[in-house]
């Protein structure tokens, strides 16, 4: 080899170590306006699961800002204080008042949206979704990993959602959702270019 020939160094990124998943930020969207307990129930199902699995995820859940210690938030207001302040400036027609105050949360779920890895969301067809939508095209803009979770089966899913989240990441329950993370945790589901993950363990 010429001495004036130098190599060029390889850079290997390997995700088949375990616990691929340790330390990323998952966000969870999912209808709370019109949803009988808020979207309390399924979110607290989901990071049960989550933790029982080991999976060692940072969970942002909306309906309790406070569990994740890793994000500050200007203001907090219990979930069910939002709901009837928001009613009551209906109530008023005080839409000036409206605008400023959705315009306030809006701007800290999107954030949420911004820091988070990957998102798992609740497409109930159920209910009426708003700001679920609105943060599942943020992401998609973003090209981050979603996964969804539609009670009704993908066959009742909205058709629009196909071009935008692999049907293979649609799931019937948390406990399916729950199960495939599992297998890109332990690398038997291997991470494709919309994965990017900036945690404690990958920064060098």
């Amino acid at each position: 080899m010429n001495a004036d020939t130098k190599m060029t160094p390889k850079t290997t990124i390997t995700c088949m170590n375990p616990k691929i998943l340790k330390g990323a930020s998952c966000y969870l969207p999912g209808g709370m306006q019109f949803a009988a307990d808020f979207g309390v129930g399924w979110r607290r199902r989901f990071i049960e699961l989550a933790e029982n699995a080991d999976l060692g995820l940072s969970i942002t859940d909306p309906t309790d800002k406070t569990r994740n210690k890793n994000i500050w938030f200007p203001f907090l207001h219990e979930l069910s204080e939002e709901q009837a302040y928001a009613k009551e400036l209906k109530a008023k027609g005080d839409w000036d008042a409206l605008t400023d105050y959705v315009h306030s949360y809006r701007r800290i779920d999107l954030r949420c949206v911004d820091q988070a890895d990957f998102m798992v969301a609740m497409i109930d067809t159920r209910i009426h979704l708003c700001g679920t939508y609105d943060e599942v095209f943020t992401a998609e803009d973003q090209k981050k990993p979603i996964f969804a979770i539609v009670p009704e089966g993908r066959k009742n899913a909205p058709d629009w959602l196909f071009g935008v989240i692999k049907w293979q990441e649609m799931f019937e329950d948390i406990e399916s959702c729950v199960d495939y993370l599992v297998k890109i945790n332990t690398g038997k589901v291997e991470l494709d270019d919309r994965w990017v993950l900036i945690t404690e363990k990958t920064l060098f």
